[in-house]
C-alpha cells in the first residue's frame, strides 16, 4: 500500500480520494481521467483508493494522484473487505472528501467512511440497473439500503442513474454530465485513411463500430446478429468490436457460427480508441441497461450517425441526432433502420457544448461542486 502525504488540504488544495475498483479501460475510468486533465490541479487533487491495478494508474500518478490498494471484497469476502477499508481510512483519517464510484456498495463504503470521520461523502451513480442476479442481487439490495442513509452529497451522469441508486433522494442528485474532449475526438480524415488501411478494410466498406465492455448487458451478440442481416442487403458491411470482459470468448464463439466471421474485427481494449471512431461509418449502441453511454457522446463528437437501444437514457443524445430502437424489434428491423439511413458525418460540436458534453465544462462544475462543500464544510 502506497503512503505518500495524503493531506486532504494539502499545499492549499482541495484532496479528494475517489473510491473504484480499479483504473481500467472502461466509461468510468475514462471520465476520470479526462475530468482530471481538464480540472485545474493547482486547485483539486484526485488520489484513488482501489481493488486492483489498472492500466490508467500511472498516468494519474503522472498527473499527482496518490494511489492504494486493498483487497476486493469478491476477493476475500465482507469481514475482510471491511476490516481493511476501515484500518485504511484509520491510518488516512485526513481525507475528509470521499467520492464512491460504486452502486449498492456505496453504502457499505459511505457507512465506514462516516463512522471513520470523513465530513463530505459523495455517492456516484453511473449505471441505471442492478446487473447482478441471485444471491449477489440480494446482498448488493441490502447494501443499498445504506445509501440513502451516510452519504451527505449525491451525484449521478443521468437522472435514470440516480432514480436507481437514490431513488427518493434522486431529486437532490447533482447531474454531472459525462463530457468528452471535443479536440480529441473530432473527426481527422487522414487517421481514417491510416486506420481502415491497418485494418484492411478496402475502398467501399461500411464499417459498423462499437465500443464498450464485453458484458451481457452491453449486448454485442445483437451486433452479430444485426451484422447478419445488415450483408443479406449489402456484404459491404463491416464490424469493428472494440473492448474486453467476460463475454469475448462467448462472442468470439459465436462470431465462428455466424457466417460473416470474416466480417468482424476484434481489437480487444485501445488505450487510443478515440483514434478508431474515425474508421467508423455507423456507431450502434444497444445495451440493455446504461446509465448514461459515454461512448456514444464520443461517437457523436466525431460527427458519425449513432442507432441505440431505447434504455439508453435519452441525456445521451447530445446531438439531437440519434436513432433510438427498441430491443424488442428483432435484428431485421434494426439492419433496415441502419441501411436506409443516409451517411456521411455531421458537426455536432456547437451542439455538445450547448447540451453540457464539453470536459471543459463538466470539469469546472466538478471543481466548483468541491470547493463549493469544503466551504460548506460538509453541510447538506
Amino acid at each position: 500500500m502506497k503512503n505518500n502525504k495524503s493531506d486532504s488540504n494539502a499545499g492549499g488544495k482541495i484532496v479528494v480520494l475517489h473510491v473504484l475498483d480499479n483504473l481500467d479501460y472502461g466509461g468510468i475510468q475514462s471520465f476520470l481521467l479526462n475530468i482530471y486533465k481538464n480540472i485545474n490541479r493547482e486547485r483539486i487533487r484526485f488520489d484513488f483508493l482501489l481493488t486492483y491495478r489498472g492500466v490508467y494508474d500511472e498516468e494519474f500518478k503522472k498527473l499527482g494522484s496518490n494511489i492504494y490498494y486493498i483487497p476486493n471484497i469478491k476477493d476475500v469476502g465482507y469481514l475482510k473487505y471491511v476490516k481493511s477499508l476501515r484500518g485504511f481510512l484509520r491510518k488516512h483519517r485526513n481525507y475528509s472528501n470521499i467520492h464512491i464510484h460504486y452502486s449498492q456498495l456505496t453504502g457499505l463504503v459511505s457507512m465506514i467512511a462516516r463512522r471513520q470521520g470523513a465530513k463530505n461523502i459523495i455517492s456516484h451513480s453511473h449505471s441505471a440497473s442492478m446487473q447482478s442476479k441471485g444471491k449477489t442481487a440480494l446482498v448488493k439490495k441490502i447494501f443499498q439500503l445504506g445509501v440513502g442513509l451516510f452519504p451527505n452529497y449525491y451525484m449521478a451522469c443521468s437522472k435514470e442513474a440516480a432514480k436507481f441508486l437514490f431513488h427518493g433522494k434522486a431529486n437532490k442528485a447533482m447531474i454531472l454530465k459525462n463530457g468528452v474532449d471535443l479536440k480529441q475526438y473530432k473527426y481527422d480524415d487522414k487517421e481514417r485513411i491510416i486506420i481502415r488501411k491497418e485494418l484492411g478494410y478496402e475502398k467501399g466498406d461500411i464499417a459498423i463500430g462499437h465500443i464498450g465492455r464485453m458484458d451481457a448487458v452491453k449486448n454485442q451478440a445483437f451486433l452479430i446478429e444485426i451484422l447478419q442481416e445488415l450483408n443479406k442487403k449489402n456484404n459491404n458491411y463491416r464490424l469493428l468490436l472494440i473492448g474486453d470482459g467476460s463475454e469475448k470468448k462467448k462472442l468470439e464463439k459465436l462470431v465462428k457460427k455466424s457466417g460473416v466471421n470474416e466480417r468482424i474485427t476484434f481489437l480487444g481494449n485501445k488505450k487510443d480508441s478515440d483514434r478508431y471512431y474515425n474508421a467508423m461509418d455507423t456507431f450502434v449502441f444497444p445495451s440493455k441497461s446504461e446509465g448514461l453511454g459515454i461512448a456514444l457522446i464520443e461517437a457523436q463528437a466525431n460527427g458519425l450517425k449513432c442507432f441505440a437501444s431505447t434504455v439508453v437514457p435519452r441525456d445521451a443524445n447530445a446531438t439531437n441526432t440519434v436513432t433510438f430502437i427498441s430491443l424488442e424489434k428483432p435484428a431485421t428491423d434494426w439492419a433496415r433502420i441502419i441501411n436506409e439511413a443516409a451517411s456521411g458525418r455531421f458537426n455536432g460540436r456547437e451542439l455538445i457544448i450547448k447540451n453540457g458534453y464539453d470536459i471543459s465544462d463538466s470539469a469546472k462544475r466538478l471543481q466548483d461542486f468541491y470547493e463549493s462543500i469544503n466551504r460548506l464544510g460538509g453541510e447538506e
